[in-house]
């Protein structure tokens, strides 16, 4: 999940110059800091959790 929102927030860098950067950049954050909270809610619970979006790199 860290790694996609890294390539989120590395392409709405450069979209900052069009103004469009400055509306993904905080959803990026916001949206990475959401998933990561019902993350920790699943963990805390036992439960196994898969975050959406995101690629499974190791099986």
């Amino acid at each position: 999940m860290q790694i996609i929102t890294g390539i989120i927030l590395l392409i709405s860098f450069p979209l900052m110059l069009l103004l469009i950067g400055f509306v993904t950049y905080p959803l990026a954050l916001v949206f990475a800091f959401v998933l990561h909270v019902i993350g920790a809610m699943k963990a805390n619970n036992g439960e196994w959790w898969n975050p959406p979006m995101t690629p499974r790199f190791v099986k």
